[in-house]
């Protein structure tokens, strides 16, 4: 079954309007992976809430973290990140900003600032409003993933389930 055809999930994709503040996208994702790292499978998702880094559990603000982990809660990582924005900026501009080695460069370093001993790959996303990139930083190697995926579309829903999926086997 696809997200796009459950009713809670169908909901916080309609409450990403144009307007709508960053918030929105942050509750999009944190119930969309939700779904995909439920809690009986060892994952936690969690939204930090603070405007600035926490530096004892070094997640960003505008970031929903998915952490493995394993056996009596016992924390093994973080996984995957997703960096929001509001839907006002998915412009070609704010994307291809994305495509500038200094921004490029900013994301390794979100996706550093959360790395754990253990971690020998992490995933992260943007994700502005309901459009979606996904990278990969293995060791030293940033590799960007995907195009810019459509949430609300189904192909482009289809390839994020593969993306996420792929993630949760790397996890295992």
């Amino acid at each position: 079954m696809s997200y796009l055809e459950l009713t809670g999930l169908q909901g916080c994709i309609e409450c990403v309007t144009p307007d709508s503040p960053r918030q929105k996208v942050k509750t999009l994702w944190s119930n969309l992976l939700s779904y995909h790292f439920p809690s009986t499978g060892y994952y936690t998702v969690i939204k930090p809430a603070s405007h600035k880094i926490d530096e004892t559990t070094k997640d960003w603000p505008d970031l929903t973290v998915v952490k493995v982990i394993r056996g009596e809660k016992v924390p093994r990582g973080n996984l995957v990140m997703v960096e929001c924005k509001r839907r006002e900026l998915d412009v070609p501009s704010e994307w291809a900003k994305l495509e500038q080695q200094e921004t490029q460069q900013m994301i390794i370093d979100k996706m550093r600032a959360t790395w754990n001993d253990e971690a020998k790959r992490l995933y992260a996303a943007i994700a502005i409003g309901l459009s979606v990139r996904f990278y990969a930083l293995n060791g030293d190697e940033f590799r960007v993933l995907t195009p810019v995926l459509k949430v609300d579309q189904k192909p482009d829903a289809e390839r994020i389930v593969k993306v996420v999926e792929d993630m949760k086997s790397y996890a295992a």
